[in-house]
C-alpha cells in the first residue's frame, strides 16, 4: 500500500482517511441471526436534559445548541451477533453490508469481505488495488488511486470498471443512486490551488463541477454535504488549506449554507490531515467541533445531541448510516482508550454504549442496524466483530 493503515484512517484530504469516512453508507434492510450470548444492562436511557454551546450556526443565524446525553449499557437482547472471526494479519475495515458482513481493504490493498470464517476476495482473482471503497446499502465500489472507479459484483465475477473519476484527491468519495462525487484541486495562477467537488453518472460522460471552495462529499437523505473552504490556498500551506468555514449542500451547481463554523479554525481531531464530518442517511455527526465530545444532529428536524468522552479522550470519526452513528473514543495521537462501541439514534435521541474489545486503526461501520469494527488479537492478528441491532 501506498499509505500505511494509521495513516489512511488519519487523514481526510492530501494524506487520506477512513472513517471515517471515506465509507459513504446508505441503509439497507438487514437480515437476522442468532441472538448474542452476551449479558449486558438494560436497554439504553438518556440522563437528565441539559445544553451546551456550539461554536455553529445555521444558515439562518440562529445558534446551533445540543442536547447533553450520557450513553447506558446496551442490552444483549437488543441485537444479534454476527461476526467475530479471525480475519487475518492485516485488515482495514471500510464499511459493512446490511447482512453485517465487514467490507475493507487488505496489505494488497484489495477489497475483501470479513465473514463468520474469514476474508474473501469480492472480486475473481482479488480485483485490482484500490484506494478507497464505498458502500451503498448492498453495492460496494472501489477506485484506485488513478482514479479508475469500479463495482462489485461477487466473488466469482470480475469487477465491472466504470470509467475514470479525474483528478480524485483523497479518499473522500459520494455514491447516489445514479452520480459519483469527489474531490479534486485546481491551480488558479500565481502559486496557488482550490478545491473543488465535482461528479460525473455512474453510467460515465462528462464531468459537472458541483462546487467551488469545497471538499469531502457525503451523501444523505438532505442531499451530497460538503465542507466549505476559505478558498485559495498557495501550494504547501496547509493551515490554509485545510481552513473550513462551515457545511454545505450541493445546489444546482453551487452550494447553499448549511452550518457555519464560527471559531477560529477547525482542525483534525485525531492525527494529521484536515478536519471533516461524517454524515448518511438522515444522521451527521460533528466529532470535537466546539465542544468536547460527539455532536450527532437528525437532518430532518435538525435536533442536536453532545456525548461526552471520557477525560483525556477524545470522539474517534462515526460510522453513520441511516439514523444511527458508532464510534469508538481515542487519544488525540489516535490510539483506542476505551473497550467500547458507543451508539446514537437520532430517532430516539438515545445514546448507549457496547463493552466490548475496541483497538486498531480502523473505525467502526453503520449500515442501517447493522454495525461492525475491528479489534486486535494475540499473534498480530484482527478480528472483526458485527452486531445487527433488533
Amino acid at each position: 500500500m501506498s499509505v500505511s493503515f494509521a495513516k489512511r484512517s488519519a487523514l481526510a484530504l492530501a494524506a487520506t482517511v477512513a472513517l471515517s469516512s471515506a465509507v459513504v453508507v446508505i441503509p439497507a434492510a438487514p437480515s437476522l441471526a442468532a441472538p448474542a450470548s452476551v449479558s449486558h444492562a438494560t436497554v439504553a436511557r438518556t440522563a437528565p436534559v441539559s445544553t451546551v454551546k456550539t461554536k455553529w450556526t445555521w444558515a439562518n443565524g440562529s445558534a446551533l445548541t445540543a442536547k447533553n446525553v450520557t450513553p447506558t449499557a446496551l442490552s444483549a437482547s437488543s441485537y444479534y451477533l454476527r461476526v467475530e472471526h479471525n480475519q487475518g494479519d492485516t485488515v482495514e475495515l471500510l464499511g459493512v453490508l446490511p447482512n453485517g458482513h465487514g467490507i475493507g481493504l487488505d496489505y494488497d490493498s484489495k477489497v475483501r469481505e470479513y465473514t463468520k470464517t474469514g476474508p474473501k476476495y469480492l472480486a475473481k482473482g482479488g480485483g485490482p488495488a484500490l484506494a478507497s471503497v464505498m458502500v451503498r446499502g448492498g453495492n460496494v465500489y472501489g477506485s484506485t488511486y488513478s482514479g479508475d472507479l469500479y463495482r462489485f459484483t461477487g466473488a466469482s465475477n470480475k469487477p465491472i470498471k466504470l470509467g475514470k473519476i479525474d483528478g480524485l484527491l483523497g479518499i473522500n468519495v459520494a455514491v447516489t443512486a445514479s452520480r459519483i462525487y469527489w474531490t479534486r484541486t485546481v491551480s488558479v495562477g500565481g502559486g496557488k490551488d482550490r478545491y473543488e467537488v465535482v461528479s460525473r453518472a455512474l453510467s460515465g460522460g462528462a464531468i459537472k463541477v458541483e462546487a467551488k471552495d469545497a471538499r469531502d462529499p457525503q451523501a444523505t437523505d438532505a442531499g451530497v454535504l460538503v465542507v466549505r473552504t476559505a478558498g485559495a490556498f498557495a501550494e504547501e500551506d496547509w493551515s490554509a488549506a485545510g481552513s473550513t468555514t462551515g457545511i454545505g449542500v450541493l445546489s444546482n451547481g453551487g452550494v447553499k449554507t448549511l452550518l457555519k463554523y464560527n471559531g477560529k479554525g477547525l482542525y483534525s481531531q485525531i492525527g494529521d490531515g484536515a478536519w471533516t464530518f461524517t454524515a448518511s442517511g438522515h444522521t451527521l455527526t460533528l466529532p470535537v467541533a466546539g465542544t468536547s465530545g460527539q455532536v450527532v444532529i437528525n437532518l430532518n428536524n435538525r435536533k442536536a445531541w453532545r456525548v461526552s468522552t471520557p477525560k483525556g479522550t477524545v470522539p474517534g470519526w462515526a460510522g453513520v448510516g441511516g439514523s444511527r452513528a458508532a464510534w469508538d473514543v481515542r487519544s488525540t495521537g489516535g490510539d483506542v482508550k476505551r473497550n467500547a462501541i458507543y451508539l446514537f439514534n437520532v430517532d430516539s435521541g438515545r445514546a448507549s454504549v457496547l463493552s466490548t474489545k475496541a483497538n486498531g486503526y480502523s473505525y467502526p461501520q453503520v449500515n442501517g442496524k447493522a454495525i461492525g469494527w475491528t479489534y486486535n488479537r494475540p499473534g498480530g492478528l484482527i478480528e472483526y466483530k458485527s452486531i445487527v441491532l433488533k
